[in-house]
């Protein structure tokens, strides 16, 4: 089942109760930071065609695996999830519900513990999330920010649209 595959070695940190607290008095909060990037030479994703979409998986996907801050990473096309690992990832956030529809080129990947999380060809060609627990906005940045570093991708820029 893919779903005791894909979720065998999550717990996220975000949900955990500290020592401190009765599980029966907490209230989970978590931080997400994301980040969106595009691929020089490539339409948006919503503008790709098939091919397109394909192709620029391929790069972000071979950036991706060469990276040491990702080689501890699971990855999936999208459509080969199940329903119900789609929504437990929507639940915990590491995709959004446009995404969880699927379609060509889409590929989700995550980190061993869960905190981190890419989703390629979404709304952007890359969209790198990452969480932590309670209002940690500032750990999340930083873990985010390093793991777009980590990709060394040729990023569109614009002076009018940014990424």
């Amino acid at each position: 089942m893919i779903l005791n595959d894909l979720f065998s070695k999550i717990e996220p940190s975000w949900v955990q109760v500290p020592d401190s607290r009765k599980p029966t008095d907490a209230v989970s909060l978590m931080s997400v930071v994301r980040i969106r990037r595009n691929i020089e030479g490539f339409p948006f994703p919503g503008k790709c065609s098939k091919s397109e979409l394909y192709d620029s998986a391929a790069i972000a996907l071979g950036n991706i695996g060469r990276s040491e801050a990702w080689q501890d990473c699971d990855f999936r096309m999208i459509d080969s999830l199940d329903l119900l690992s789609r929504n437990l990832l929507r639940e915990l956030k590491m995709i959004t519900p446009q995404f969880a529809q699927g379609g060509a080129g889409r590929f989700f990947l995550r980190d061993s513990d869960g905190a981190a999380s890419c989703m390629v060809n979404e709304e952007d060609h890359i969209s790198i999330a990452a969480t932590a627990p309670g209002l940690d906005l500032e750990s999340a940045r930083e873990q985010v920010e390093f793991l777009e570093a980590s990709i060394d991708l040729d990023l569109a820029r614009d002076t009018v649209l940014g990424y």
